[in-house]
């Protein structure tokens, strides 16, 4: 009986020093060659941010350069060679979250083979010490038949109940441990589809900026002349637009009670981009007053404009709801806002986002306060990648429908606004 009882003493040694040792639980070979792995990643991800950076920037020196078809074109390169780095740095990050899944999850099968042989050992260990106890001192004695025999082996069994006890404590706290490695693993995996999400819609991107550069080339036929034509018809359909929203928008009349929008400079919104350069300004800027800015028919310009080259992405300035998303190219090519996201925030403010190249959210979703919303562009009337961004009194907003007189354009759908509700930006920012 000692005997046997000892050698499963024994065993439940050798297990619980096995989960006494978490961070051995798989192989030192695969954890060295996953780390190996996961290591190189890594490094590739750290080159491909900085490839980025450097395009963005040759992206943001042509852009600033005098609008030509060469130089557009050169800029369209340049994006795709970005957008190509992305979709590479993407896979890379969802190679390096898969190694780290796969790390993790072996480490659970591990722990969890364990815990559960350790549970095995300890109801054995626990059921042969209440045999002990329940031995009467005579039946012990005959059966061992030394006095001495049976307090060495009382000794051995407080001991040995003792070192169970430790490592019982050990044994929780590698079931805490593994509770964490499930919820690290529950945390990778989320992100892993996160990740799969931006990649589809990068490629997507990638594709859409294809195509314009090819549409740019045949429409152009390589010839600048025929460049700046289609320059000036873009110009002619944007103040036509213009024109017909003023009109629409100047019969609007909402009362907005102030007391009902977050005060200036309360920083109620978040940037929408993470690298923030203002290119126009809210209201009578200086631009609103050269030939370019008479689009916006002298009223001044109804948001901001953000430095965003094509692909960048765009966050959700505060918590809210998707009032309505469109696209006013399949209206008018090149006359508004192209793709567009309307979101009603819970302080009383409504942003717009405009000229994206992905919108991905939809029309009644819920969003939190810097969530990924979509990509920017370079879609409606734009002379160059840039996200456009208006903030509203949610009151005077909605989204509507406006007839175009122009015979060439349809019923567009898109935010429309009375004039007190549009609010300059960067009084919330």
């Amino acid at each position: 009986m000692r005997h046997r009882f000892i050698r499963k003493s024994v065993a439940i040694l050798v297990v619980l020093a096995i989960v006494a040792s978490p961070y051995k639980s798989f192989a030192v070979n695969e954890v060295t060659e996953l780390q190996d792995k996961i290591s190189g990643r890594t490094t590739d991800i750290k080159n491909l941010e900085a490839e980025i950076v450097s395009l963005e920037k040759d992206i943001s020196k042509v852009g600033s350069q005098k609008k030509s078809l060469q130089n557009t074109l050169q800029e369209i390169e340049l994006t795709r060679k970005k957008l190509t780095a992305d979709i590479t740095l993407t896979g890379k990050k969802i190679d390096s979250v898969t190694l780290s899944l796969r790390g993790l999850e072996n480490e659970i099968g591990k722990k969890g083979t364990s815990i559960e042989t350790s549970k095995e050992a300890i109801a054995e260990s626990a059921r042969g010490l209440r045999e002990f106890d329940n031995r009467s001192l005579i039946e012990i004695m005959l059966g061992e038949g030394k006095l001495g025999n049976v307090l060495d082996e009382g000794t051995n069994l407080i001991q040995l109940t003792e070192e169970i006890n430790r490592n019982l404590l050990v044994l929780r706290k590698t079931q805490q441990a593994l509770k964490v490695s499930k919820d690290e693993v529950d945390k990778e995996r989320n992100n892993l589809l996160l990740l799969k999400r931006e990649l589809a819609a990068k490629k997507q991107v990638e594709d859409g900026n294809r195509t314009e550069q090819l549409s740019l080339i045949k429409e152009t036929s390589g010839q600048e002349s025929k460049y700046k034509k289609m320059l000036d018809e873009k110009k002619i359909l944007r103040s036509a637009f213009e024109a017909e929203l003023y009109a629409f928008e100047a019969q609007l009349k909402i009362a907005i009670d102030p007391s009902t929008l977050p005060k200036a400079g309360s920083k109620a919104l978040l940037w929408p981009v993470r690298n923030v350069l203002v290119t126009q300004e809210f209201g009578d800027t200086a631009f609103s007053k050269t030939s370019l800015g008479a689009a916006y028919n002298g009223k001044g310009h109804n948001g901001i404009d953000l430095r965003a080259s094509v692909g960048t992405s765009l966050f959700a300035a505060a918590s809210g709801t998707v009032l309505g998303t469109g696209n006013t190219d399949e209206t008018c090519k090149g006359a508004s806002y192209g793709k567009w996201v309307l979101i009603e925030h819970t302080n009383g403010l409504t942003t717009l986002y405009g000229h994206m190249s992905f919108i991905g959210v939809s029309k009644g979703q819920h969003v939190a306060s810097g969530d990924l919303i979509g990509y920017s562009g370079n879609t409606g009337y734009s002379t160059g990648p840039h996200l456009h961004f208006s903030v509203f009194a949610s009151k005077g907003v909605s989204v509507g429908q406006l007839k175009s007189k122009n015979a060439k354009c349809g019923t567009y759908t898109l935010p429309i606004a009375s004039f007190n509700s549009y609010l300059n930006p960067l009084l919330f920012l």
